[in-house]
């Protein structure tokens, strides 16, 4: 069976079609891993407010410590931030109409 390495770089229709319809493994390569972990190393300072303008003044970064939308100019105090992010997570899981097929979603989550 083959398996496809998520780089971020290389992947491929072929390789999409693979995963989804023909469940081949993943495995995520450690170029991107590290990627991975220093992006959410920086949303971390953002959300604790490491992230400075000139003036030592947290930078607002939309969606990580501000609202979303119509409220993307409302700062969110620090203890509120996990919450906003799992806020957001349960408003795209209230989904309507039928499940999708498991081929479909797998290629979505690889994606």
């Amino acid at each position: 069976m083959k398996s496809v390495v998520v780089d971020g770089e290389t992947l491929t229709i072929g390789d999409v079609v693979h995963v989804a319809r023909h469940q081949a493994q993943t495995t995520l390569s450690d170029v991107a891993a590290k990627r991975m972990r220093a992006s959410a190393e920086w949303v971390d300072q953002a959300a604790n407010g490491k992230i400075q303008d000139a003036n030592k003044n947290p930078l607002p970064v939309y969606g990580v410590n501000t609202g979303y939308g119509s409220l993307a100019r409302v700062r969110i105090d620090t203890a509120s931030i996990q919450q906003l992010s799992w806020n957001l997570v349960r408003s795209h899981t209230a989904g309507v109409g039928p499940a999708l097929p498991e081929d479909v979603v797998r290629a979505m989550m690889l994606l």
